[in-house]
């Protein structure tokens, strides 16, 4: 059966700050990144089980499909990671080590490097952290 999701869109206005340690992966710089690629599939997957987690080779087939992923970091290594394709957000993680309000910081500090005015992205219904995260962001449920 499959899963309910909850929709969300918000207006970018392309005004946050930009933050420290914020790295842009695409295809041309990829395999610079790629040891920092796999630090944070693997912090994902020590604090996550989900059987839908990607992989370096699913990393570089998306960014050959001209999707970008963000990373943020600190001098500790890996903060966190998210994903989009064009308008939509996606596969956001955010280390538990964090400090506070940096999931938000990060989510908009990407959201600046985006250029689309109308952004959107889901949450799984359970998944009520990411609900309320999205909507601390700016996204408005549709």
């Amino acid at each position: 059966m499959p899963e309910n999701k909850v929709w969300y869109e918000m207006v970018n206005t392309e005004e946050f700050e930009d933050i420290p340690g914020l790295i842009i992966v695409n295809t041309k710089n990829f395999d610079s990144y790629f040891s920092l690629i796999e630090e944070t599939i693997d912090a994902f997957n020590y604090f996550h089980r989900w059987n839908e987690m990607w992989d370096i080779n699913d990393a570089r087939a998306r960014v050959e499909d001209k999707h970008v992923l963000y990373l943020g970091t600190d001098k500790e290594g890996i903060l966190a990671h998210l994903w989009s394709e064009k308008n939509y957000l996606y596969n956001v993680f955010v280390h538990p080590r964090r400090k506070d309000n940096y999931s938000v910081k990060f989510c908009k500090a990407c959201i600046n490097h985006i250029n689309y005015k109308k952004l959107s992205l889901y949450c799984d219904e359970w998944n009520r952290k990411s609900q309320l995260l999205a909507e601390r962001i700016g996204f408005n449920k549709i």
